[in-house]
């Protein structure tokens, strides 16, 4: 009864513990590292030729491949996030230096308006002032004439 109980047991298997078939690459290239510099093999051709057709070299071809696959995987995946923020912060610099462009050509806009309107202000506070001083030498003297007959504002001689 005990040896129908052990051999149950051996033949049942728990599958949470066993490792991904990536872990087992990356564990069997360390170990063929190992192997392939270890004194005994350093001379031996069938570890250290690559290029030969053995079954260690078929095996590590095998296990390279798919370490290969997931890394180009993983950093495919991590230089598709790095772009993706590069182009993001590309975006937000373009952004804001239409902004400033903009803001510059509204400084500007803003600039000529006051200065369009001291102009108008300016020569309306001439015009009223010179009015002012006409009328004044109106009184005064008689020797004025209009500036250019249409607005009526006298000048004084």
């Amino acid at each position: 009864a005990t040896t129908a109980a052990t051999a149950t047991t051996a033949t049942t298997t728990c599958t949470c513990f066993t490792i991904p078939p990536e872990a087992a690459s990356f564990e069997y290239l360390e170990q063929d590292i190992g192997v392939r510099v270890h004194p005994k093999n350093f001379l031996n051709p069938f570890t250290q030729l690559y290029w030969l057709p053995t079954k260690h070299n078929r095996k590590y071809y095998t296990n390279l491949k798919l370490v290969n696959t997931l890394m180009g995987e993983v950093i495919g995946l991590k230089l598709d996030e790095f772009l993706g923020r590069v182009e993001l912060q590309q975006k937000q610099q373009q952004q804001q230096q239409q902004q400033s462009e903009n803001d510059g050509k509204e400084e500007e806009e803003e600039n000529m308006m006051t200065m369009m309107l001291k102009s108008v202000i300016e020569d309306q506070y001439s015009h009223s002032l010179n009015s002012t001083t006409a009328s004044s030498s109106n009184n005064t003297t008689s020797s004025s004439s209009s500036c250019c007959g249409s607005c009526g504002i006298a000048q004084v001689d």
